[in-house]
């Protein structure tokens, strides 16, 4: 493979390296090359992998790159585009020149007072907390979760993840990594959301539906039950529907107005099944995962808390002033 020849451009009195050839080959740049990356590839499988690349990297010059989307960029993105700006520093054309400027000094002082001396990792979990505490000081963020239907449960937190390749592993891990740094006073954090997840995958992708406590299929009818006040008679409104009219089945009066002449107390539901045709007014819920099929009861549904963190003091003299040096429990 030929050496790509970098395009790199003035502005802001910042040198900024285009990255079109380096993600079409995947090739992380030399990150000496320009003190900004801007990212003006139209392949969003490609942009998404060439940025995954860059959160795994072990190098921190290149880990915490200044890192923006070209504007124009945003239609071939599409459903990809929250991902994107997760995964980078936004959109280009949407950041202050100021910003950007700061960003970059503040990234190049933090390189180089943080840069040498470091130890390497005993751990991927070490690794990824390095990351962490790296990537969010400098950028002065929160880990904060985002709903995304690519993921196992719907939500993502897109830069954790990129650490693993398939959906099962980047939940199972990213929670347990935030969970134990939680734990042990590196991280704080605040109530997001509560979960529902199938008990079989831990997909949050899952459907509802009413079945019959008879034969337990779900395609049923369901009509209203309709009560009459002068004869008291209660059944569905299929029996009292007449030429377009209510007519009580029981004392044959016609019911013109609800509220006066009868009421809606609730609803019939009617199995479709032709060997069952139950009929009944309460229908249990049952809950489908549309991942791996399992039907499951809801109580048997596992209730899961999603949380936003943010960097404890503690977590920040850990990792970056090492005034604490103990290594990570693994439980």
């Amino acid at each position: 493979m030929s050496e790509i020849k970098p395009h790199v451009v003035e502005m802001y009195g910042k040198r900024i390296l285009l990255l079109n050839n380096f993600i079409e080959d995947c090739i992380l740049p030399n990150p000496l090359i320009a003190d900004v990356w801007l990212v003006n590839h139209q392949e969003r499988s490609k942009v998404r992998k060439f940025l995954r690349s860059v959160v795994r990297s072990h190098d921190m010059r290149v880990y915490l790159k200044p890192i923006y989307l070209e504007d124009n960029l945003r239609p071939f993105f599409m459903d990809d585009e929250r991902v994107m700006q997760r995964l980078s520093d936004g959109f280009f054309g949407n950041t202050d020149p100021l910003q950007i400027a700061t960003l970059t000094d503040q990234v190049a002082y933090f390189i180089e007072k943080h840069r040498h001396g470091r130890k390497e990792k005993a751990s991927q979990q070490e690794q990824i907390l390095q990351y962490i505490f790296d990537y969010n000081y400098t950028r002065r963020s929160k880990i904060v979760p985002m709903r995304l239907h690519q993921s196992l449960t719907g939500y993502a937190y897109p830069r954790i993840d990129s650490f693993f390749f398939n959906r099962s592993d980047a939940y199972l891990n990213s929670r347990n990594i935030l969970k134990e740094a939680e734990e042990q006073g590196y991280l704080k954090r605040t109530y997001f959301d509560t979960q529902h997840l199938c008990k079989s995958c831990s997909s949050g992708f899952l459907n509802y539906h009413e079945v019959c406590p008879k034969c337990h299929e779900h395609d049923l009818k369901a009509s209203n039950l309709i009560h009459h006040f002068r004869c008291a008679y209660v059944g569905p409104e299929t029996d009292f529907v007449a030429h377009d009219k209510l007519v009580c089945p029981k004392c044959s009066v016609q019911l013109k107005n609800v509220g006066v002449d009868y009421d809606k107390p609730g609803k019939m539901f009617t199995c479709n099944n032709q060997r069952c045709n139950h009929q009944f007014q309460e229908a249990p819920i049952q809950v489908g995962c549309v991942d791996c099929g399992t039907e499951q009861e809801t109580y048997e549904l596992v209730v899961k808390k999603v949380y936003q963190y943010e960097l404890s003091e503690k977590g920040i003299q850990r990792f970056l002033f090492r005034e604490e040096q103990v290594s990570l429990q693994h439980g």
